[in-house]
């Protein structure tokens, strides 16, 4: 977040992809927030998912930190907006420590204006505290250095939204803006009400899901703020070792754990509470450098990195076989699918759980880094590369609730549609095609920085990147091929495995010039950059048939329509 103070970079878009659930993102000079590239010192730190920041490092436990936001020389690529590079903090030859806490309570917070009077103020509790420690092993030699952090955030999400009335779930609609009518003849209900004899048992308990109204404000008379809860824990473990005269050999481990239980889905989805989702990720990030400088103009730098990350969303009461209390039956027979259809009426809360969860991911990448450098006279010259390997495992298991959409179109008022057990639509999705994404990718580099005067230095390089497509390990995934006009498996004919022809082309020159006068600094760049997408897109094989299907249904009134799309 210390990047954010400088020029050209900006939070992200709110309730963008990358922003969303309390994640870090970031505009750097209008790039896209996928589009730049974290590094922990040296080795890969991303998120591939939506390439966002992987372990996020304490503060007390950073030593120095860059972000290159244009015109960066050839040894930086893979994202073509910023390179933010991080290096942590190493023991030296006395031992030294840090110790904080920081906390705040919401008993000092002024009152939500939106909150119904009489009600508690929604908590907003943060407590972040943590520890480091850093001194020697053996003096000059070998060097230790640890640090913790600990976050503890309880704040309250306050949203308002619309339910029915306890009339209006009873079928009586005498004091409702819109007076259903009678599908069976085309006129309103006597005295505008439902006769009990129409009620569908399903769409009674669906309707008394509902809380009652809290407030008396015409299409906003529900309030609530249920507490987000956010936990988290992070620790770094170095050890530097001096090897002979000025070889030195580090080895890091980072590690990051957050639990995170946020009330409300997202805006489009329950504006009630008890149909949140839980949100549990853990990176972890390991590190092996060794810097040995073969004379006084050579030097050698080899990286050994790993990055694990694994995020997971679930229902809020995942397992819990929340349709059969209704009367609604299970699409999935997958434990981890149970919950409740998303349900919707236009003018009132949606219910039941979001459509895209659960699903749970987890990304491995490898990397080998190799540079050296040589110094002679005015002149720099470095070069090297890197290859990574990345492999994902993960499952999504998209509409796996199904959901129903009460429009209105038999009564004129969702709600009524919904007692008589009429809706518009409904649709249901079965998947089993579990994802295992697999990508690699070569960068290779060259460049030379040359001081042709004191105060003129010109740099010069080329960068060449290959990253290959994410391909399922199993080619299980069905592309639309215009040869045949159907579904082929990829891999077989004119489809390739990841999609689309790999880009094999990627040759990115650099140039710059810098200039000082009297304090003065005047920079000129010129570069061609290259951009790695997200592992996201490339999770959209998995979504054809035969490995999913998803299908609609239109009701037809009759005896039994919740039975239509099963």
């Amino acid at each position: 977040e210390l990047s954010l103070l400088l020029p050209g970079v900006v939070p992200a878009a709110q309730g963008s992809a990358g922003s969303v659930r309390g994640a870090f993102a970031i505009n750097i000079n209008g790039g896209r927030e996928d589009s730049n590239n974290f590094l922990l010192d040296g080795v890969y730190n991303n998120d591939p998912k939506l390439n966002g920041v992987g372990t996020q490092t304490p503060v007390d436990a950073i030593r120095e930190f860059e972000v290159l936001s244009n015109s960066y020389d050839a040894s930086f690529g893979r994202n073509g907006a910023g390179q933010v590079n991080v290096i942590t903090q190493s023991g030296g030859n006395k031992w030294h420590g840090t110790a904080y806490d920081f906390f705040r309570n919401s008993a000092l917070d002024g009152t939500n204006y939106f909150a119904p009077a009489g009600q508690n103020n929604p908590k907003d509790n943060r407590n972040q505290f943590g520890a480091t420690l850093g001194g020697p092993i053996v003096k000059g030699r070998s060097f230790l250095f640890v640090d913790y952090e600990g976050r503890r955030f309880r704040e309250g999400i306050t949203q308002v939204s619309n339910v029915p009335t306890l009339l209006e779930r009873q079928g009586n609609f005498t004091q409702s803006a819109v007076v259903p009518i009678n599908p069976s003849t085309g006129t309103p209900f006597p005295g505008n009400s439902i006769p009990s004899y129409y009620d569908n048992p399903v769409g009674a308990a669906i309707a008394n899901l509902y809380p009652l109204p809290n407030r008396s404000v015409a299409g906003q008379n529900y309030v609530s703020s249920p507490t987000q809860l956010d936990d988290s824990d992070h620790f770094d473990l170095r050890f530097d070792q001096i090897l002979g005269k000025a070889t030195t050999l580090t080895t890091r481990y980072s590690f990051d754990d957050r639990r995170l239980t946020v009330p409300f889905a997202g805006t489009s989805d329950a504006l009630i509470p008890g149909y949140g989702n839980t949100v549990p990720s853990r990176s972890q990030n390991a590190a092996i450098n060794l810097t040995h400088p073969f004379s006084s103009s050579w030097l050698s730098e080899t990286r050994l990195g790993f990055n694990r990350v694994s995020n997971s969303v679930n229902q809020q009461f995942a397992g819990t076989d929340l349709n059969k209390q209704v009367g609604l039956p299970e699409v999935s027979s997958n434990s981890r699918d149970f919950g409740l259809s998303q349900i919707t009426l236009p003018g009132y809360s949606v219910l039941g759980d979001d459509l895209t969860s659960p699903q749970h991911g987890a990304t491995d990448n490898y990397q080998l880094v190799q540079q050296a450098s040589y110094v002679r006279g005015r002149s720099i010259l470095k070069f090297g590369g890197d290859i990574r390997y990345l492999q994902q495992n993960a499952f999504r298991d998209v509409e796996s609730r199904g959901f129903l959409q009460f429009l209105g179109a038999f009564t004129n008022n969702p709600l009524a549609d919904l007692l008589l057990g009429y809706p518009t639509v409904t649709g249901a999705a079965t998947s089993n095609n579990p994802e295992h994404l697999r990508t690699h990718s070569y960068n290779l580099f060259a460049q030379e920085t040359y001081r042709l005067r004191p105060n003129l230095t010109l740099t010069a390089g080329v960068r060449y990147e290959y990253n290959s497509p994410g391909v399922d390990a199993q080619n299980h995934a069905n592309l639309f091929d215009l040869a045949t006009k159907s579904l082929v498996q990829v891999g077989t004919g004119d489809v390739p495995r990841g999609g689309y022809v790999p880009d094999r082309n990627n040759f990115a020159p650099r140039v710059g010039l810098a200039w000082s006068h009297s304090g003065t600094v005047v920079r000129a760049g010129y570069g061609v950059y290259f951009d790695q997408s997200a592992l996201a897109p490339g999770e959209g094989l998995y979504f054809s048939p035969p490995y999913f299907n998803s299908a609609l249904y239109f009701t037809v009134p009759g005896p039994t329509p919740y039975s239509a799309p099963y």
